[in-house]
């Protein structure tokens, strides 16, 4: 019985010892490396949940511009470029097996406002963050809604400096606090530390090297239409008993901007489909009729 008691002592201890050093820890990971100005200052997302329970500021100098950290904060999905932690840690300890991306994917550069960012591949998972914002090499955020309301905010800010390098803000606006969120709060730093260290080591690499591959165009250009009317011969099509010539045929080799199926060169479009676009002429079609 002694022995018991001893045994369910020192648990009592451990667990009082540990909820002590989370709290004198706490400050100091909510801030860290960030400075006092950047705590105080204004980014994108701070209006869309302007009074947070509790609020989160970590930050790190990435010796790059910012159209080289950008690239890679778009692709963070944990089924596209990961998210750029610890691996085994997300692997065996979250069971959240996932690749951490070293290239940028011009296939997952498109991200657009309303899609989800999926922090787990497997399920059962967390709920995935929505894309609020984006405003290109500046700031991407994201969050989670209750009935219409956001109630956390995930906020990616780049900063660049004078000297050619770039402060990238993390900040965390949330209304979830207490609770189990009190035992989730030193692993989120630990995970959260490790993607800033593992987002600056891709970026750095990739200013160093220059080989920031070139994102395909969201707006085609005429550089990358393929006209193929003149190469496609007379096949005899016809419509209503009309002879149709084809007038002109473009490979679009990306989607046209604002697509949203609504056009007929946009309709059901698909990310990493090309789009095969026909435009047809009357050869015989009498003077003031029309097909149906």
């Amino acid at each position: 019985m002694k022995k018991f008691l001893k045994a369910i002592g020192i648990l009592t201890g451990l667990i009082v010892l540990a909820v002590v050093i989370v709290a004198l820890l706490t400050p100091w990971m909510d801030r860290w490396g960030a400075t006092d100005e950047e705590i105080a200052a204004a980014y994108p997302g701070d209006e869309l949940l302007p009074e947070p329970a509790s609020f989160v500021n970590r930050a790190i100098t990435i010796n790059a511009p910012p159209e080289y950290i950008y690239p890679w904060i778009v692709q963070l999905d944990a089924r596209k470029g990961g998210w750029y932690s610890y691996t085994w840690l997300e692997t065996y300890l979250l069971n959240c097996p996932m690749v951490n991306a070293d290239r940028i994917h011009p296939e997952w550069q498109n991200l657009k406002v309303g899609d989800k960012v999926r922090m787990c591949p497997n399920e059962p998972a967390p709920p995935p963050y929505i894309v609020a914002q984006i405003h290109p090499n500046q700031a991407i955020v994201m969050g989670h809604q209750e009935n219409g309301e956001w109630v956390d905010i995930y906020q990616f800010a780049i900063v660049p400096q004078a000297d050619g390098s770039s402060r990238l803000i993390l900040r965390t606006r949330t209304m979830m606090v207490g609770g189990i969120w009190i035992v989730f709060h030193p692993g989120t730093f630990i995970m959260e530390r490790g993607m800033l260290f593992g987002i600056k080591e891709r970026a750095e690499h990739l200013a160093q090297t220059g080989s920031l591959p070139a994102v395909q165009e969201v707006t085609p250009i005429p550089e990358v239409f393929i006209p193929l009317d003149k190469a496609i011969p007379d096949y005899g099509i016809m419509l209503d008993g009309v002879h149709l010539d084809i007038a002109g045929v473009i490979l679009y080799k990306s989607f046209p901007a604002d697509c949203t199926g609504g056009e007929p060169a946009c309709f059901q479009a698909k990310d990493g489909f090309n789009i095969l676009s026909a435009a047809f002429e009357p050869r015989d079609l009498p003077e003031a009729e029309m097909l149906a």
